[in-house]
């Protein structure tokens, strides 16, 4: 588990995925597509799509947040129970 925290995804690959994410929203702002309103409706659903992988691929990147907290933390009542119980069964 203290490696799974401590290991950081590429930076190089978060640019990366920035950046293609970023150059897929922009050819899809200058796209034609006729009739107006369907296309505001199609760049926004597909950049909100892109937009909450990002966000995605940030959370499964530190499921382990001992120092923060976030909505998607991992709960580690287990680890703490089983600590709890070693301690009591050393002493």
């Amino acid at each position: 588990m203290y490696h799974v925290q401590r290991t950081e995804f590429l930076p190089s690959a978060y640019l990366l995925i920035q950046s293609i994410v970023a150059l897929i929203i922009t050819v899809l702002a200058f796209m034609e597509i006729e009739p107006t309103y369907e296309a505001v409706i199609i760049l926004g659903f597909i950049s909100f799509f892109f937009i909450s992988l990002l966000r995605l691929l940030r959370v499964m990147d530190r499921p382990f947040h001992v120092e923060e907290r976030t909505k998607d933390d991992v709960s580690l009542f287990l680890l703490r129970r089983f600590v709890e119980r070693l301690d009591r069964s050393r002493a």
